[in-house]
């Protein structure tokens, strides 16, 4: 275990856990994983293509996956970026697809992100997607936490849904029977390259703003997560309300820690807890 910033971080993979709410997030493709932990290069000098992905990166920020052995441990001073889902929205409750649909947090998420706080610890800086349950998600947590002001950036925004935007499943499934166990998507849905390039571009912003040390909180989406842990190799699993990955940039690249759950799902999901 390797202390880094100001909260205690795992260097490596660990496996995910699975939230008790459906998500209304985007749907996954289908992934083989390779076994081994991956780390995405960031090279901020200079533009170009996503590496192996073939999408243009934002604000000129070029992504190259570089393979790094599974169970190497190390440990290095290094920015360590905290990746958490918002808390459940009005839309989750309702198992809609939100996508870039903008519904606040239900009482539930508000909840959820008050009880969070204790999990965290203590944090350098808080970024945001703008979506509204995002920045609510971020502001409590940033407020509790004395930590501010909150940084929002576009580039962390949910994956488009295209036209399942607001559906729920059995609405979709009845307007295109058979395309989510096929993984097939509908007009309009945000490929994947494109949800992984903008990223990496924002954290390599995260990085430049930082000076490459601390640990940062980055308030985000389940589709974002689950579409950068693919990239990196790993098999991505749904992602729980307050739920996320860590991952740490060191020497230009992006590596994956572990899975975790800030909040206990079934406490805070009783009345009392509102």
């Amino acid at each position: 275990m390797c202390a880094v910033g100001r909260l205690p971080v795992h260097p490596h993979l660990a496996r995910g856990e699975h939230g008790s709410e459906p998500l209304a997030e985007a749907a996954d493709r289908s992934v083989e994983n390779s076994g081994d932990v991956v780390a995405v290069h960031l090279d901020t000098s200079s533009a170009g293509r996503l590496a192996g992905a073939g999408e243009q990166a934002e604000h000129g920020h070029l992504a190259s996956v570089v393979p790094h052995p599974a169970g190497t441990l190390r440990c290095v001073m290094s920015l360590r970026i905290l990746l958490v889902r918002h808390g459940q929205s009005t839309w989750n409750a309702e198992g809609r697809w939100q996508g870039r649909a903008d519904p606040p947090l239900s009482s539930l998420g508000q909840a959820q992100a008050r009880a969070a706080v204790d999990a965290l610890g203590l944090v350098d800086d808080v970024w945001t997607s703008p979506l509204v349950r995002a920045l609510q998600t971020a502001t409590i947590l940033a407020d509790s936490l004395g930590v501010g002001p909150v940084a929002t950036d576009h580039r962390l925004v949910e994956t488009d849904a295209g036209e399942w935007t607001g559906l729920t499943r059995p609405e979709i499934e009845a307007r295109w029977p058979g395309w989510l166990a096929e993984q097939r998507m509908p007009p309009g849905f945000e490929a994947a390259e494109s949800v992984v390039a903008r990223a990496v571009a924002a954290i390599a912003d995260v990085h430049e703003h930082t000076g490459g040390h601390g640990a940062v909180l980055v308030v985000t989406h389940g589709g974002l997560i689950r579409n950068l842990e693919r990239h990196v190799g790993l098999v991505p699993e749904p992602v729980p309300n307050l739920g996320g990955r860590w991952f740490s940039v060191e020497a230009g690249r992006i590596t994956p820690g572990e899975r975790l759950v800030l909040v206990d799902h079934d406490r805070i999901s009783t009345p009392e807890a509102l």
